[in-house]
């Protein structure tokens, strides 16, 4: 119970009453059962440890009420396009991913991996697809799919994305001059991929189910 002090007027007499309540205050206020919270406590990096259970019901924990991710192998979305790519031909939008709202409203505080897999030409060395990851338009993750990673090329998003932001994968074909690789080729699967982040503690706590 907080503290309530005695109101004191001119001539009052001091009595053991009065007194006691006095070291019951002293008493109130070295104990944190009895301090009134009643402004913002800046922590100064100090740790808070062996807490117990954490009501906040109705409070913010900061980063928990966010998820920020950064590329990791957790499934978060799975597209099958259905787009075929032709040698020569423009690069063709073949995905497009919405950043959901519970994600971090920061500019660029998630990351993620975009893997890529197409039907190309086993055993051709010359094809490629090139891979660009789009935020908003802009750029931020290239790569290629070849005969070595047709079953799963991985592409990191380095330029990061936040809440709300359109994510485009875009890929441009070439046969490289190899007559016998195949023309046009299938984009078979994009996958979305990412990993909590653990930068923050609190984050450690979130679930892994896709949100996307």
């Amino acid at each position: 119970m907080a503290y309530s002090p005695t109101t004191w007027n001119t001539n009052d007499v001091i009595t053991k009453d009065k007194l006691n309540k006095m070291e019951q205050g002293i008493v109130s206020a070295s104990k944190l059962s009895g301090t009134d919270i009643d402004t913002d406590k800046d922590w100064n990096g100090k740790n808070i440890t062996n807490v117990g259970a954490l009501d906040t019901l109705t409070g913010n924990v900061g980063a928990r009420t966010e998820f920020v991710d950064i590329p990791g192998d957790v499934v978060r979305k799975t597209i099958n396009p259905g787009i075929s790519l032709y040698d020569g031909a423009a690069a063709v939008d073949i995905a497009t991913f919405v950043v959901p709202a519970n994600y971090s409203t920061v500019s660029a505080s998630s990351n993620a991996r975009i893997v890529v897999s197409a039907g190309g030409s086993e055993g051709r060395y010359m094809w490629g697809v090139s891979i660009t990851i789009l935020r908003n338009g802009t750029s931020i993750g290239t790569g290629n799919v070849n005969y070595q990673t047709m079953s799963g090329s991985a592409i990191d998003t380095t330029g990061g994305f936040k809440a709300g932001d359109t994510l485009t994968v875009r890929g441009e074909y070439t046969r490289g001059g190899d007559p016998a690789s195949a023309n046009p080729i299938p984009i078979l699967q994009v996958s979305l991929r990412s990993a909590r982040s653990k930068s923050v503690p609190a984050l450690r706590v979130f679930t892994e189910a896709g949100t996307w």
